[in-house]
C-alpha cells in the first residue's frame, strides 16, 4: 500500500511538473516541489480560516 501511495505521489509530482513545463534540472524539479507545497501551504490556511470563521458564526449565533 506504501509503494502505491507512493507512486500515485511521484506520477502527480511529475504531472505537475511536466504541465508546468518545467525542464528536467533539479532546480526546476524543486521549484516546482516549492510551488506545490505553497499552494499546499495555501488550501491547509484558507480551509483553517473558514474553519475557524464557521466556528465563530455558530459562537454567535449561539450567544443570541
Amino acid at each position: 500500500m506504501k509503494k502505491l501511495i507512493f507512486l500515485a505521489a511521484a506520477g502527480g509530482f511529475l504531472y505537475a511538473h511536466r504541465r508546468r513545463g518545467g525542464a528536467w534540472t533539479l532546480d526546476s524539479l524543486r521549484d516546482t516541489a516549492t510551488d506545490l507545497f505553497g499552494m499546499a501551504r495555501q488550501r491547509v490556511t484558507d480551509l483553517t480560516s473558514r474553519g475557524a470563521q464557521a466556528i465563530d458564526d455558530r459562537a454567535g449565533a449561539i450567544a443570541h
